[in-house]
Parts: structure tokens; sequence; C-alpha cells
């Protein structure tokens, strides 16, 4: 396992957990998100006003290529990337280990709060912000069961501790497969 790879919706901490494991592994992180403003030259939120959601997959799936040629390292994908089967392919191609992290919609609602940066929810009410989230969590959900491991982020612990969790998680998988 040289590539491990973190999907999951909004929220669930695959930017920060990432991170964090990518220290305890001692491994490069890299964020697809950060990768595809890097190569727009603007703010996701900005690419989604002025292009549309299609460029911005487009760019998501070539920042997943570029990141994928780190090795060894660990990759956050965006919440929508696993919904695409071309990513799947990529994935699949360099034999990446794909987590899940899961958590409670309830603590998903709470740590997005005003999603003022996410651009699929920018501009609407709570209500209509909250199921727009529970919508997309149904949507995704099949995406997400492809992982090789699901991986639970509930407020029980911090970042650092689930990043310490999981590459003890990972470590026990290694040494038995």
């Amino acid at each position: 396992m040289s590539c491990v790879v973190l999907i999951g919706f909004m929220g669930v901490g695959k930017s920060v957990v990432g991170s964090a494991l990518a220290g305890k592994l001692s491994w490069p992180f890299l964020d697809t998100d950060e990768i595809v403003e890097e190569q727009a030259g603007i703010p996701i939120s900005t690419l989604f006003e002025e292009r549309g959601e299609p460029a911005f997959r487009k760019l998501e799936s070539e920042a997943i290529a570029i990141a994928l040629t780190e090795d060894p390292s660990v990759i956050s994908l965006g919440g929508g990337a696993p919904t695409q089967a071309s990513n799947w392919d990529l994935l699949r191609k360099i034999q990446a280990f794909v987590v899940w992290l899961d958590a409670p919609v309830e603590i998903i609602v709470d740590r997005i709060g005003t999603a003022g940066s996410r651009p699929l929810l920018a501009g609407l009410d709570q209500e209509s912000r909250n199921a727009k989230i529970v919508d997309m969590l149904a949507v995704r959900r099949s995406s997400y069961e492809m992982a090789n491991l699901r991986f639970f982020t509930d407020n029980t612990a911090s970042p650092m501790e689930w990043a310490a969790r999981l590459a003890s998680d990972l470590e026990h998988l290694k040494a038995t497969a």
C-alpha cells in the first residue's frame, strides 16, 4: 500500500485527517481541491460560478491523475470525485488503497456550518442546505461504498487521534495482507 486515497462527503475531515495521516506515515499529502485551484488559477467557488460544475469535474479528474503520480502519498479527493467512473479507473489502475471517511449526517451538517465556501450549497438557507446535504449523501453513498475501508470520524476524537487510529488500521491491514 503506497498510495492512500481519502474519499467522503464534505465535512468528514479528508483534508485535516489526511494531512495528519501523511505526517504519521512520513508521506507527502496532496489535496486535489488545492491542485484544481492551482491549475485553474482561481478558487473553486469562482470556478463553479464562471465555468460550471462540468469544467470543475474535468479539472478535478486531471488533478487526481497528477496527485497519483506521487508515490507514496496520502491524497484527499473532493466529495464528488468518486461519483465519476473515470476517477475510479485511475484509482484502480495504480491500485490505490481507498478509505471512505464517514460521519453521521448531523455531524456533517454541523461541521459544514453556513457552507460559504461550498459551491454546491451556496445561496441556500439552512433548511434547504440540510435537505440538499441529505440528498447528496444518498446519491454519493454507492460511490463511497466502493472504498477498501470505511472509517468513521465522529466527534469522539480529534483529527490527530483519527489519523493515529487510521495509521494503525492501515499498518494492521498491511501486516495481514
